[in-house]
């Protein structure tokens, strides 16, 4: 199946295309109403988009960058919101492949200045996606997060969601799930639970199959990075 991706502006996007990332991000998630996904959405300013050959929406992921400061640096922050992609495409790279080079055009463009990876993840797939892409990620079953790297994770989530967020737990809890994977989606296949990872992740999160969200960073350098994953973040094309 051919699948096509484009990076577009949250102010480009259209009522149709919306209700059709609504429609497709209900069919995955509970607790979560029109009203409420709009809203979200333009919070960000960026969509990657997927469609299959018959130019239909079969995924997509919400992005937000944007300039800190921690502990006097300068930093700039690439946040992931919704992301979600059919079932029947999963498997498929394109998503993540265009997401890591269009996050290598933000590096590109301000060389200087770190680049972080913010991400909050509510289910197992999307924290697979940090050990793929990456090297180092917080946190981690094989390291403790660093003092640093501790206290920027509690900035940025403490900015963005105050009360929820706990910085003991590392987990962004709301009273009334705003989002959670429907049951038969939120299962964690038996095999992936003997994974190191996916173990980490249940331990970590154990509400997450009710709205629970773990706070995540990833320093997105060239260093940091995995073979494929270096290569796509490295690209001009």
């Amino acid at each position: 199946m051919t699948l096509g991706s484009e990076i577009v502006s949250v102010q480009q996007l259209d009522s149709n295309i919306i209700e059709s990332m609504y429609g497709l991000f209900a069919k995955y998630y509970d607790s979560i109403d029109l009203t409420r996904f709009k809203a979200d959405l333009f919070k960000k300013n960026y969509v990657v988009k997927i469609t299959n050959g018959d130019s239909n929406l079969v995924g997509f992921s919400t992005l937000y960058h944007y300039r800190t400061t921690y502990q006097t640096q300068p930093l700039q922050i690439l946040y992931s919101g919704d992301t979600i992609i059919a079932d029947a495409y999963w498997g498929k790279s394109n998503l993540a492949f265009t997401w890591i080079k269009f996050a290598g055009k933000f590096k590109r463009t301000y060389p200087d200045m770190p680049l972080y990876w913010f991400v909050i993840v509510k289910g197992h797939r999307t924290y697979r996606y940090l050990p793929v892409f990456s090297k180092i990620f917080f946190p981690n079953y094989q390291t403790p997060t660093p003092a640093w790297e501790k206290g920027l994770i509690d900035q940025l989530a403490l900015e963005k969601f105050g009360e929820h967020y706990n910085p003991q737990s590392g987990i962004v809890h709301y009273p009334t799930s705003q989002g959670h994977l429907k049951e038969n989606w939120a299962q964690i296949p038996t095999s992936l639970l003997k994974r190191p990872e996916i173990q980490f992740f249940k331990s970590k999160n154990p509400g997450y199959d009710k709205g629970d969200e773990l706070v995540c960073l990833c320093k997105l350098t060239e260093d940091n990075l995995k073979p494929f994953a270096k290569r796509l973040f490295t690209s001009n094309v």
